[in-house]
């Protein structure tokens, strides 16, 4: 109950809505932000409940803080108050009530932890309602449907409650599994945009392991089609949950680790959440293709590219520079040679069980190389392809990319190290095809 007081206390965002209510108007804060708030975690999304529309009051909100207001469902009356345009500025949606009162509002809910409410405004203090024992579920790790419909009402909740388990580290009770089963089948109606953002999320959380252990327990993975038998499952597990942990050595390299993790691949999708799917359908692949899987959740064309780029590498075929002592730009070149995106295939080689003790030692020099050299994610040539033209009377995009290809090999190859070497050699190329 503490962290929740210091949250209404403390929170400047939350005190100063509590100030724009003051004792004339009152709304409940409910669902997550309230879960968050309990736990401590920290808060980013607000969702506000009220008896009635809330529009006026959501209006008047946005012109108070200088937010921007705008619909989310106008015929339910939703929407949405944004401070800022940043993905770490609060947003505040207002709802009216989902059922006659909010009692009725919060069993029609998806799961105990989120039918948590909080009356704000008003002369009376703010009071925990919990008509469903949430915070108990929540103290015990237990995760339980609102009620026996929670799942009918909305079979994507199958893949939230894995993706909540992997976010909170919760175990189902009997009746949720159960439940859960039962609406499983109904994965396969809903659109692949709202499947992909659980599922990304899900590979996000930090606890894989219960989270992919109840989609399987569930019937999510089957109905999805990336379960395939109980070995590769397995190994999938453990193979996503040692991913993280493989790679920390790169956090002692004074590489930003984190920042390249974090890296936001599409809406909802971080590197981090890719990578470590890719880790698990390597390990446990779909029974489709990787095609079919991506289209059927909707994924961006750069999302796709890159996950089949990840699940076909050879990392056999990956062996160190050819140099005994790789200069910054030959592990450059190094690492452009991955693919289109070589950062990815990096972390992805760093994180494998059986690495190459000797790649393993190669990778934080060679991605630090890359980093501090590449230029929209392509090494800059010694000579550019202007010189080529202006001093060697080259015209012709092949031949030039052709010379410059070959400029490449020899810097790969520990032949030409400066500007004027590479001059040298391309004017020695020129004379032997003249």
């Amino acid at each position: 109950m503490e962290t929740l007081r210091q949250f209404l206390e403390k929170t400047p965002i939350v005190l100063r809505f509590k100030e724009f209510l003051g004792p004339n108007r009152f709304c409940y804060l409910v669902g997550g932000a309230v879960r968050d708030a309990w736990l401590g975690r920290p808060v980013h999304d607000f969702d506000f409940a009220t008896p009635q529309d809330p529009t006026s009051l959501a209006q008047a909100w946005a012109r108070h803080c200088r937010g921007h207001w705008f619909w989310l469902d106008e015929a339910r009356r939703q929407s949405r108050v944004v401070l800022g345009p940043g993905n770490l500025e609060p947003t505040f949606d207002f709802a009216p009530f989902r059922a006659a009162d909010l009692e009725g509002d919060l069993r029609g809910r998806d799961f105990t932890f989120n039918a948590l409410a909080i009356g704000l405004g008003g002369n009376a203090p703010p009071q925990l309602i919990d008509p469903l024992g949430g915070v108990a579920d929540l103290g015990a790790r237990r995760l339980r449907a609102c009620s026996p419909n929670a799942f009918l009402d909305d079979a994507l909740r199958v893949l939230r409650a894995a993706r909540f388990a992997a976010l909170l580290d919760l175990r189902p009770d009997e009746d949720t599994l159960r439940l859960a089963r039962e609406a499983a089948p109904g994965l396969a109606k809903i659109a692949g945009e709202r499947i992909k953002a659980e599922l990304f999320a899900l590979f996000a959380a930090p606890a894989i392991a219960a989270g992919l252990e109840l989609a399987d327990a569930s019937g999510a993975l089957a109905a999805l089609s990336i379960r395939k038998d109980e070995v590769s499952l397995k190994a999938g597990i453990e193979e996503s949950e040692a991913f993280f942990s493989r790679i920390d050595f790169l956090c002692l390299e004074r590489l930003d680790l984190h920042a390249l993790l974090d890296t936001s691949l599409e809406a909802g999708l971080s590197r981090a959440a890719l990578l470590r799917l890719a880790v698990f359908l390597r390990a446990c692949p779909p029974t489709v293709s990787v095609q079919e899987l991506t289209r059927r959740l909707a994924a961006a064309r750069d999302t796709a590219q890159r996950l089949r780029a990840l699940l076909e590498v050879d990392f056999g075929q990956i062996v160190p520079p050819p140099t005994e002592r790789p200069t910054p730009r030959q592990f450059a070149q190094w690492v452009s040679r991955l693919g289109r995106e070589p950062i990815d295939i990096l972390l992805f080689l760093a994180g494998q069980r059986d690495i190459d003790e000797r790649l393993k030692d190669l990778i934080p020099q060679a991605l630090s190389a890359w980093l501090s050299l590449n230029v929209d994610n392509r090494l800059p040539p010694l000579i550019d392809g202007a010189w080529v033209t202006r001093e060697l009377g080259v015209s012709e995009g092949k031949q030039i990319g052709r010379l410059l290809d070959q400029l490449a090999e020899a810097e790969f190859r520990g032949l030409v190290n400066t500007p004027e070497n590479a001059r040298k050699f391309l004017k020695s190329l020129q004379e032997k095809e003249d």
